[in-house]
């Protein structure tokens, strides 16, 4: 092994040829080195390389998430691509310690995600110091086909045990679950001008709870299935209140598509309208946005301070281009968030129709004073139009929030492996108004992996990654974007080439498979933070009361679905708006996190981590208690899709000597479990 490792500082010339059903290595030639090799390797779904990645040292304690990010599955047709999130179990996914040669399972969640291009497990505690764990997928992981998965082991060791410095907020919260809320799956919650905290399934039922504030326990009061009684069963997202609504003139607004995460219609989601005392009327506002084949789809509403609404599109793709995964092609108003002008769209004939061309001619002569393009389409580039591009390439954000400091925050999910990128086309027309006329963008595939995985079986992995270093995963991080109001359409990273937006991300830094001269695009406007890989940020929210003298006051909460399971809280640079931030041209940058406190790990929040797949979170100013939706996506039968109250610890003064043993207090805090 040391002799190959010796001889990989050669320059390497190779030859690679794949069959359509088969991948056989025929011949590598080294420079004054000659190996011949023949293997065969079967063409079903395989792992082509998880992080930490095997072999990996020194991996921290505190690791969220052991994730098989880069995957390869076969497209067949009439079959969903991806991973059957449904074979993905404790069973067929493990994480063991790996103690005297003896493996013992490590306690934590398995999940998939919606896109079927990962598979993770996040651990519930710490890892330990030192140790040796060995992630495992077995051949029981199969694809929609039916195909089984080759069996993928990633031995990793972890470093020294560190202590970490994270604000040293001084909070902590209890956790308890609400009794009736268990095995339902809520997407939003919400509270009315009624005082009332708003429940919004995934099947489009919505549930009112009258709140005890003295103990922030919930009792259920009704079931509102208005949506249900007209439209059927829904894939039900956002919730949202009128800022004019009343406690005693309700109205509401809701996102929602046809039921089913997969094998979704395209243009299937909706915008409806509730209004009544029981929110028992119904008026469709927006009709037919985009949706994508899996669960990418139209998701959480919120008014901003101009009265408007605002939501997120999901994109159609993985990284901007068709692929095997999601099967279907991007359009004008996918991987955006959107901006609707309510006043408008009082003064036309409801619903809006907002169906889009995929004909880019058409696009490209888009009508700057009509709201429909020349073949009857709608057109989001008239200054007639209600609904507008707010912010673009934007891939999938579950939530966005409005922040008291004038800044829309925005936590969206990257993308796993297996993408393709587009190749820019010159003379697009762009979301700004221009028309493309930058460096010419080569369109990249997933297909170049395969050759590093085939390899893998051949050689040890550190020879590979030496000789084909630029061949390495397109897994991309999952970001908190912020969007300046004072400053015009801005793009964010996923591709769309309907609207003349190429580069994923930061480029070249973000896709080693672009030619290193690749840039970020012109307009491209950065993160506020970097979540990391597989953490899936969903629901967010800006807290606002005084619990903790104040301790989270400003701060923003928001949940991790995947990595981590938990809440991460983190603190703009400013929390008010900055007199020296007044136009376009002024650097916001003070805007940006500059601190962030996990829930899970040795120095994570009490009560703030251990759930399952937490979703949404919402705030009861009164008291600063917190709600969050737990959807428990795998249905792990250790754990609950429920609601789960936090409710405020009281603690001690710092500093304060404390009666309780010290070492259970110890235990409880560095554990980042509730109490």
């Amino acid at each position: 092994m040391n002799t190959l490792k010796k001889r990989s500082t050669f320059s390497p010339r190779f030859l690679l040829t794949f069959y359509k059903k088969k991948a056989v290595v025929l011949l590598l030639i080294f420079t004054g080195l000659v190996v011949t090799v023949i293997a065969a390797i079967g063409s079903g779904p395989y792992v082509i390389s998880s992080t930490p990645p095997d072999g990996a040292t020194h991996v921290s304690v505190n690791v969220t998430s052991i994730a098989a990010n880069n995957l390869y599955v076969p497209e067949e047709s009439d079959y969903l691509g991806g991973v059957n999130n449904a074979t993905i179990n404790h069973k067929t996914v493990k994480l063991q310690k790996i103690v005297k040669g003896a493996k013992i399972d490590v306690l934590g969640v398995v999940q998939g995600t919606g896109g079927g291009d990962a598979i993770s497990f996040s651990p519930t505690y710490p890892l330990e110091p030192s140790t040796k764990y060995k992630f495992t997928i077995t051949s029981g992981v199969k694809s929609y086909s039916g195909a089984s998965f080759a069996p993928y082991e990633a031995v990793f060791e972890t470093g020294a045990a560190k202590t970490e410095h994270t604000g040293n907020l001084h909070v902590a919260f209890t956790k308890v679950p609400i009794p009736g809320t268990q095995n339902r799956r809520y997407t939003t919650l919400t509270f009315g001008p009624d005082g009332k905290l708003y429940a919004l399934r995934l099947d489009g039922t919505i549930e009112r709870f009258k709140v005890n504030h003295a103990n922030g326990m919930l009792s259920r009061q009704a079931e509102i299935a208005t949506l249900v009684n007209k439209y059927g069963e829904r894939s039900a997202i956002g919730l949202t209140f009128d800022p004019a609504s009343t406690a005693d003139s309700l109205v509401a607004y809701v996102s929602h598509s046809s039921a089913g995460l997969e094998k979704s219609p395209e243009f299937d989601s909706k915008i409806s309208r509730l209004s009544g005392p029981e929110l028992e009327k119904e008026q469709l506002l927006v009709t037919k946005l985009p949706r994508s084949n899996k669960d990418h789809m139209i998701n959480s509403l919120v008014f901003g301070p101009d009265s408007a609404l605002y939501f997120s599109q999901g994109s159609n793709t993985s990284m901007g281009a068709y692929d095997s995964f999601w099967q279907r092609e991007e359009s004008l108003l996918s991987g955006a968030v959107l901006r609707l002008d309510m006043k408008k769209l009082s003064k036309i004939a409801l619903p809006l129709n907002v169906m889009t061309s995929p004909d880019q001619q058409i696009i490209n002569n888009a009508p700057e004073d009509k709201m429909l393009m020349a073949d009857g389409t709608y057109n989001p580039y008239s200054a007639s139009s209600p609904l507008t591009i707010y912010a673009s390439g934007v891939r999938n954000a579950y939530d966005l929030v409005w922040h008291s400091n004038g800044q829309l925050y925005i936590p969206a999910n990257g993308s796993a492996a297996g993408g393709n990128t587009p190749a820019s086309v010159a003379g697009t027309r762009r979301p700004n108004g221009t028309f493309y006329n930058g460096p010419k963008i080569p369109a990249t595939s997933s297909v170049v992996v395969m050759s590093r995985w085939i390899l893998r079986k051949l050689f040890r992995y550190d020879l590979v990654n030496a000789l084909f270093p630029s061949v390495s995963a397109t897994v991309q991080n999952d970001w908190l974007f912020r969007v300046n109001p004072l400053k015009p359409v801005g793009y964010f990273g996923h591709p769309n080439p309907l609207r003349g937006e190429y580069v994923v991300n930061r480029g070249y830094t973000d896709n080693l498979n672009y030619p290193a001269s690749v840039m970020p695009d012109a307009n491209y406007r950065g993160s506020a933070y970097n979540f990391g890989l597989n953490k899936s940020p969903d629901g967010v929210l800006e807290y606002k009361s005084n619990a903790f003298n104040g301790a989270l006051k400003g701060k923003l909460l928001v949940t991790r679905f995947s990595g981590g399971s938990d809440i991460i809280i983190l603190e703009p640079g400013s929390m008010v708006k900055n007199p020296k931030v007044t136009s376009a041209g002024s650097d916001d940058s003070v805007y940006d996190i500059v601190r962030a406190t996990t829930g899970m790990g040795a120095s994570g929040v009490t009560g703030m981590s251990g759930f399952a797949n937490p979703l949404d979170i919402v705030e009861d100013v009164k008291t600063g208690n917190l709600y969050v939706s737990e959807f428990n996506r795998q249905d792990d039968p250790e754990k609950a899709a429920q609601i789960t109250l936090l409710r405020v610890k009281d603690l001690p003064e710092p500093g304060t000597v404390m009666a309780q043993k010290p070492n259970k207090k110890v235990q409880a805090h560095t554990s980042g479990q509730g109490s």
